[in-house]
């Protein structure tokens, strides 16, 4: 072969390596948020295309460049792709001896420039160098990963220990032939190992890329089974139903227990049939949400057991797309027991525990909602404040028990006397007040007195059981006065010591 031969061949190689970058840029582009590695290998290409490029622009451009500086950008090349493959498998290692290896071999090739030696030997050395790290890359591939790996990783292997060979018969041949007198004239031997090591480097881009493929089906599997034991395993019912019409396709366990159906009865049915929505517009609503954002995080919404009882289920969401379907993960946190544990503190919060009225902060929260409304409608809000006469005596006495009870009957006459609409609460010991809305005096007394004969015949009616007779005093309040509740107690407190003096003067 003439040198014409040689320099073909080597354009060819240019081409290859140039098509191999393009391939394993893009590999890494379309990989880069799962895996690490392929840059390096995308480097290692780009890198060795440049030192073939100088490669074979020898005799046009001087030898420190076409065979120095190629030589060692080769090098350099190979050890980021090895760099990138650890980095791949995970089995990321020192490179103290390649690195070192670089060195030395980067010294000798631009010491060569200056003062050439035999060519047999360079060739020899570049051959060796080459095959040591194409070696170690095989290595790697074949043995160096998880024996559970080594399935995937084989291809790669064997594409890298096939380059291998070509360096090795690289060697051989220069051991039984010798080299010819320069590079570009050598013997059509060294022309066809040029083409096999341009194959390798084909087979070693593509089965790369059946890598890849080959770790994202496993990762998707591996994912699909921690997700699949995840949903079977979770705390919380877990339902997984088609999009469009709610067709439930998978539930876990706790789905069964919180809802009491088995998997039999709802697997192939839809929501609405099952009738598990508290609301159906409920469903309507969180789809509506779903398709706008991609998610619905903790919404609070009700659902029916099979039984009829209610559930208050905390709901998460989310949308998947599977062969051009759209469907919907769905999580419930059972809150119905927290939901009754809140409303019973709050309550506690607002109520007297004894008698279930109002306690004084539930009393002065209703009060000043009355009193904004009446400031916006005009009205007048009167209050009566009463405390229970004898109730000391009555503990002291009979006992608290009974105390108890008389404060029990007195909530009742005051439920009893007043308006569903009035504020009734419990101050405190034995005090009471009511709050009602009445734009007439006339009327308010109207109240009064009707409460006044409530108190008397619930006196008479007692009987046996345990009873205080009420003092009380009132007062209006008027918005537009600038006073305030506290105000308007203060005086109807004032005036129920009147009432008790005269009540006590006339026994």
């Amino acid at each position: 072969m003439d040198a014409l031969d040689m320099r073909t061949a080597l354009v060819g190689m240019v081409a290859v390596f140039t098509t191999c970058t393009a391939i394993s840029g893009a590999l890494w582009y379309q990989s880069r948020e799962r895996y690490s590695g392929m840059q390096w290998v995308w480097g290692g290409l780009a890198v060795s295309a440049l030192g073939v490029t100088l490669l074979a622009l020898r005799d046009l451009i001087p030898d420190l460049l076409s065979l120095s500086l190629a030589s060692i950008l080769l090098l350099a090349g190979s050890l980021l792709v090895l760099v990138g493959l650890e980095h791949l498998v995970d089995r990321v290692r020192p490179k103290h001896a390649e690195t070192l290896i670089l060195v030395v071999y980067g010294a000798y090739s631009v010491y060569f420039a200056f003062d050439p030696v035999d060519q047999t030997f360079r060739v020899f050395v570049n051959a060796l160098v080459l095959g040591i790290v194409s070696g170690e890359s095989a290595w790697l591939m074949l043995a160096g990963v998880e024996r559970p790996m080594r399935r995937l990783t084989r291809d790669v292997g064997l594409a890298f220990a096939f380059l291998t060979a070509v360096h090795l018969m690289r060697t051989v041949g220069i051991l039984a032939l010798g080299a010819g007198p320069t590079f570009m004239r050598s013997t059509s031997t060294d022309v066809i190992l040029i083409t096999l090591h341009s194959a390798a480097v084909v087979a070693i881009t593509f089965s790369l890329a059946l890598l890849l493929y080959r770790m994202l089906g496993a990762q998707l599997q591996t994912q699909e089974g921690i997700l699949a034991s995840a949903f079977k395993a979770s705390p919380f019912a877990m339902v997984l139903s088609r999009l469009a019409d709610g067709t439930i396709l998978e539930i876990n366990e706790a789905f069964s227990d919180l809802t009491g159906y088995s998997r039999d009865e709802v697997i192939g049915r839809s929501s609405r049939e099952l009738k598990v929505w508290g609301r159906w517009g409920d469903r309507d609503t969180l789809v509506a949400e779903l398709r706008s954002g991609g998610e619905v995080d903790r919404r609070e919404v009700e659902f029916r057991s099979r039984t009829g009882e209610l559930i208050i289920g905390m709901v998460s969401m989310e949308t998947l797309r599977s062969d051009g379907e759209e469907y919907m993960v769905t999580s419930v946190v059972d809150v119905s027991e927290r939901k009754r544990m809140e409303d019973e503190v709050r309550e506690l919060a607002i109520h007297d525990q004894l008698t279930g009225l109002y306690n004084r902060r539930g009393f002065f929260t209703v009060a000043e909602h009355m009193a904004r409304e009446a400031e916006r409608t005009g009205t007048r809000l009167h209050l009566v404040f009463m405390d229970c006469d004898g109730l000391k005596v009555l503990n002291d006495t009979l006992g608290h028990e009974e105390g108890d009870r008389a404060l029990v009957n007195a909530a009742a006459l005051l439920r009893e006397t007043f308006r569903e609409s009035d504020v009734i609460a419990r101050m405190g010991g034995d005090e009471f007040v009511v709050c009602f809305s009445e734009q007439d005096d006339a009327m308010a007394d109207t109240v009064l007195a009707r409460f006044g004969s409530a108190v008397r015949k619930g006196r008479d009616a007692a009987g046996e059981e345990p009873w205080v007779d009420l003092s009380w005093g009132w007062a209006a309040y008027d918005p537009a006065s600038g006073d305030t509740i506290d105000d308007a107690l203060s005086r109807a407190d004032e005036r129920m010591y009147e009432h008790k003096g005269r009540s006590r003067d006339a026994r």
